[in-house]
């Protein structure tokens, strides 16, 4: 790839390809929350979490959470946001209310 960088930009040359996306963190923890009644979220949170786990991050979420994802670290409600570097929420309608 031909590009040339100023500061945090990475300006790419006419006609090059952008660099392969990095993995994450290898560290990194994601907390995830699903709406209960929607089984779509589990589904949905079972893939994403295995593509983190691909990625070198973990998963983590509460202790409370009546299907659990496979090899999830479960914490307490009052334990998540220090548990955790990102929230991944499924099957609401945007509202977070917790």
């Amino acid at each position: 790839v031909s590009r040339r960088s100023s500061g945090p930009f990475v300006f790419l040359e006419r006609g090059s390809r952008p660099p392969r996306p990095r993995a994450m963190l290898p560290r990194m923890r994601v907390g995830f929350l699903k709406k209960r009644s929607k089984p779509e979220a589990q589904s949905i949170a079972s893939d994403l979490a295995a593509l983190v786990r691909r990625r070198g991050g973990s998963i983590v979420e509460l202790a409370d959470e009546a299907d659990p994802i496979a090899d999830a670290r479960i914490v307490p409600a009052t334990e998540l946001g220090a548990s955790i570097d990102v929230l991944v929420v499924l099957g609401g309608d945007g509202t977070f209310l917790f």
